[in-house]
């Protein structure tokens, strides 16, 4: 026996229909044990007790993508989320059958393994993802303000006061057309060579066009000033919504927190020794402390080099050159998310 308790999602509301979700703090719960054959229904309104019921395609769903028979069901519902109300009665269903059928054979399958299995009964993953994926939403934008605070002693640990202190000389001169030829280059790259990261990459470069291009002068101002704004606001409101006491502190954040935090300190790590192995064989030597900004924390990381170079040396100005390699981690993770999401869907 397993008991499951699923958020209402805000996919179906307002502005952000069928296009993003944040979960709520209303829940259905539901208690699944399996039984030699047939199913039972308690709590639930008899028009939906038979198999047709989407917590029980969900389950079945999951058990065909393990290999094993689907055995009968007593399902007993408390649904505290009105049906019919666009507040993702039925992705809820889903959610719970699937969480149910995996917790009941050992867990096989991560959060994201499911929505890719259950994401085509409900036809579009913009209700199923906040239900399924509520914390992880919460987690990565808090492990991304810790990243002055984890990479700092990282950097002074694998660098030398000597390698701190580099001065880099100052960087070329670009000329109008590279600016406006970069982003048209690297869509079309990547388009090719990884489709499903061509919209996130797309976005990016449109931003550089409008910028550079110098005929949209208007589009640039709306995308830097008030759009961004806008889409701030309702990033916070998506993730704060999540950020429920029954959302946060679970097991579950921690994990994804500590993923995070691992996954940033091996990016810095990763990025200070290659410079320093740069360094090997290069006559105009590279400030280590500048590989640590090629993570996609923009720009964040690309600040916390400069604060560092300048402990090391006041007279020493890394910002731009650190910038470099911090976007080079938002293409680069960009490129890295689509070739999972072509792998595992």
């Amino acid at each position: 026996m397993v008991t499951v308790r699923v958020p209402a999602t805000t996919a179906n509301i307002g502005p952000g229909f069928d296009t993003f979700g944040c979960a709520l703090a209303l829940y259905n719960t539901l208690t699944f044990e399996e039984t030699p054959s047939g199913y039972i229904f308690i709590g639930c309104d008899e028009a939906y007790q038979n198999e047709e019921n989407l917590a029980v395609v969900a389950y079945r769903k999951v058990m065909d993508a393990m290999g094993l028979p689907m055995p009968g069901l007593s399902v007993t519902i408390q649904a505290d989320i009105p049906v019919c109300r666009g507040l993702g009665s039925s992705a809820a269903m889903i959610a719970a059958g699937a969480s149910a059928a995996n917790a009941l054979h050992g867990s096989p399958y991560t959060p994201l393994e499911l929505l890719g299995i259950c994401n085509d009964i409900e036809g579009h993953p913009d209700n199923l993802a906040p239900a399924l994926l509520g914390p992880i939403a919460v987690a990565a934008y808090s492990y991304m303000a810790l990243v002055p605070v984890i990479q700092p002693p990282i950097m002074k640990l694998l660098t030398t006061e000597k390698e701190r202190q580099i001065v880099m000389k100052p960087l070329r001169q670009v000329s109008k057309k590279e600016k406006i030829i970069f982003p048209i280059v690297v869509t079309i790259f990547v388009a090719l060579l990884v489709p499903s990261a061509g919209p996130l990459i797309a976005c990016l470069m449109l931003g550089n066009l409008f910028r550079e291009c110098g005929v949209t002068e208007r589009l640039s101002k709306t995308v830097q000033n008030e759009l961004i704004n806008i889409v701030t606001i309702f990033l916070g409101v998506s993730v704060g919504a999540t950020a429920t006491g029954a959302t946060f502190l679970s097991l579950q954040t921690i994990k994804i927190m500590v993923m995070g935090i691992v996954a940033f300190g091996c990016g810095t790590a990763g990025g200070v020794l290659l410079a320093k192995f740069m360094n090997l064989f290069l006559k105009e030597k590279i400030n280590p402390l500048i590989g640590s900004a090629g993570v996609s924390a923009v720009p964040m990381a690309a600040r916390v080099s400069q604060k560092v170079g300048q402990e090391a040396n006041p007279g020493n100005f890394l910002l731009m050159h650190a910038m470099g390699p911090n976007v080079a981690g938002v293409i680069g993770s960009a490129i890295a998310a689509g070739v999972l999401i072509s792998l595992f869907g």
